[in-house]
């Protein structure tokens, strides 16, 4: 199977724009995956100090939270 070397380059370059494309995609998933696992982070945080900090209280956020 060989390609005369233009159709080989021009398969090649869309390959790597294909490529390029979903790494780009990727990126953006990963991005957004990052700030969920930051917002779940930050809200553990939080009720972690309610609990330490209110005693039965922050026993009873926990509670409904879970």
């Amino acid at each position: 199977m060989n390609l005369p070397f233009g159709e080989a380059r021009d398969r090649l370059q869309s390959r790597i724009k294909q490529d390029s494309v979903e790494l780009k995609q990727m990126e953006k998933e990963l991005l957004e995956a990052k700030r969920i696992v930051d917002t779940y982070q930050t809200n553990i945080k939080e009720i972690d100090n309610d609990m330490k900090g209110n005693g039965n209280a922050g026993n009873e956020k926990y509670e409904i939270l879970f």
